[in-house]
């Protein structure tokens, strides 16, 4: 594992640049890059698409989660048996994402079983520039409930920050909220 953080600090500078490229192109704040453990290479990233689709699941993680998965299903990655089939197991895997996922991503992560999952920023840090609060919860609730999965998770979760992380935020901002 000590290889893989040597990765962290560019892979997070990555899913920062596929954030606000997202935000430039009208889509919201959030990119996810899923990456091998050990080398670093990229194997799968995508940006957040709710804006550009209407389609509220099309959150940056779940997008590339179903692209790694069907790059892995079609190649027949082998495995274990301990975490589905091919296409399921992201063993050897670790998530990059710009910051503390939603529910739904945890979920689905720690469902697909990679090494690791690192963020660069959270809630707390960027709620003065972009909130998304819904019908049935406000972002404070969605912390609270992503805070009890990871504290209950097997899946290791840890904070890479990143100075630039916020500007992310920032621009979204700028860009979408009536001075």
């Amino acid at each position: 594992m000590g290889a893989a953080v040597n990765h962290d600090r560019g892979l997070i500078e990555r899913v920062i640049h596929l954030a606000e490229l997202n935000v430039r192109q009208g889509g919201r704040p959030f990119a996810c890059v899923i990456a091998e453990s050990e080398t670093g290479v990229i194997f799968a990233e995508a940006a957040n698409a709710v804006a550009q689709t209407g389609d509220p699941t099309a959150h940056a993680e779940m997008l590339a989660i179903r692209q790694a998965s069907q790059l892995l299903h079609t190649a027949n990655q082998p495995v274990d048996g301990t975490n589905g089939t091919a296409g399921e197991d992201m063993a050897g895997y670790t998530f990059y994402i710009i910051t503390v996922p939603c529910t739904m991503c945890m979920t689905a992560m720690e469902y697909s079983g990679p090494d690791r999952l690192v963020y660069a920023t959270t809630r707390e840090e960027y709620a003065a520039f972009y909130r998304d609060d819904r019908r049935h919860f406000a972002m404070e609730t969605l912390t609270a409930a992503t805070e009890l999965i990871i504290a209950q998770s097997k899946l290791p979760v840890e904070q890479c920050p990143h100075p630039d992380a916020l500007g992310v935020y920032r621009l979204w901002q700028e860009m979408n909220v009536p001075q």
